[in-house]
């Protein structure tokens, strides 16, 4: 997170509150994986929708990624149709754990 992307209520910069990204070379089938681990204290944060972003450009990826969290499926993608100005329908995938 950027100063500029740093909003009230962000958590700190600590060790604590950290992110870690990888992009790799995947399974050897040429598409690669982005492995993302979110500490506790950033998972508390994001979960009642706050934001954590990450950009993948300098990994070769020309792609900004921003995590919140959600009440639900429904409140998910209502966020991000009021976040983009339009109903999401095709190229939105949710995955069911």
């Amino acid at each position: 997170m950027t100063p500029d992307e740093h909003k009230k209520g962000a958590v700190e910069l600590d060790e604590s509150a950290c992110s870690v990204l990888a992009v790799t070379e995947g399974n050897g089938d040429g598409v690669p994986f982005i492995l993302v681990g979110i500490s506790r204290r950033v998972w508390e944060h994001i979960r009642d929708g706050n934001t954590n972003h990450f950009d993948l450009r300098g990994f070769g990826v020309n792609a900004k990624v921003v995590f919140f969290g959600a009440a639900d499926e429904a409140d998910a993608k209502r966020t991000i149709e009021a976040a983009i100005g339009e109903p999401i329908d095709v190229g939105v995938s949710t995955v069911r754990h």
